[in-house]
């Protein structure tokens, strides 16, 4: 892809509050980098649906402890990153954590270069 790539990264402090920047961001960078979107497992679909012209690949830090009973304070972490689907062909997801701490997608470039995020 020629061009120039444009990056940013965002705290969202919950989807709920940080949605309407988020959408935003989407719509001036190619990735977005996100932290802190509070979702469980079950609701990162939200993610995915954001933006149309937008991939996504996501992380629950919420699991290990909704499984243990009812949510009691505040909800915590979870990652995504949320990329333009004109980037599809060269996005590899990587790896990602299942504690919700870590996710990776590598950028496959021109001449076997590429960019690990």
């Amino acid at each position: 892809m020629a061009g120039t790539l444009s990056i940013t990264s965002y705290n969202l402090h919950g989807l709920f509050n940080g949605f309407s920047l988020l959408t935003l961001l989407c719509k001036n960078y190619d990735i977005v980098l996100v932290q802190e979107h509070w979702l469980p497992s079950s609701g990162l679909c939200k993610l995915s649906t954001l933006d149309r012209n937008f991939d996504c690949c996501a992380v629950s830090s919420m699991d290990a402890k909704s499984c243990r009973g009812p949510l009691i304070g505040r909800p915590f972490g979870g990652i995504a990153i949320l990329w333009n689907k004109k980037y599809s062909p060269v996005i590899e997801i990587v790896g990602r954590d299942t504690e919700g701490r870590g996710l990776s997608v590598r950028l496959r470039g021109t001449d076997n270069k590429s960019i690990l995020y």
